[in-house]
């Protein structure tokens, strides 16, 4: 269930700040972000389910959320899947392995297997 719509900025406690949203429901995706917050890197970080931040959120973000985590940016670009993924390489210090990835063939290969991973990841749940 939806709640009240207030706009696509995000409460003042979340702005500025790179901001992981992950599917709570999803054990697998849970302890990746626990990873991702324990990297030295990740102190301008903030993780949260994206099921609690309906209110705010822009609805392509909503509407894509139940397949793929987003990376916000604390300008307020939104990645998703993939992309967030290479993003979330640059934002904790990786830029080389970042651009890399980044480039027409290898993108599509990290979309492709972020798009596996994802389809399975409550079988990842049980694995990991």
């Amino acid at each position: 269930m939806q709640g009240k719509r207030y706009g696509e900025q995000p409460p003042l406690g979340l702005t500025g700040q790179w901001l992981i949203l992950w599917d709570g429901d999803c054990g697998f995706c849970r302890r990746s972000v626990q990873a991702v917050l324990r990297h030295p890197r990740a102190q301008n970080f903030l993780a949260r389910p994206w099921q609690g931040e309906t209110a705010w959120l822009p609805q392509s973000v909503i509407d894509k959320s139940g397949g793929q985590f987003h990376l916000r940016s604390p300008e307020g670009v939104w990645l998703g899947g993939g992309d967030a993924a290479i993003g979330l390489l640059a934002a904790l210090g990786n830029q080389r392995m970042a651009a890399l990835l980044g480039l027409p063939p290898l993108r599509q290969g990290v979309a492709g297997g972020y798009r596996l991973v994802a389809r399975h990841r409550h079988l990842f749940s049980r694995l990991f």
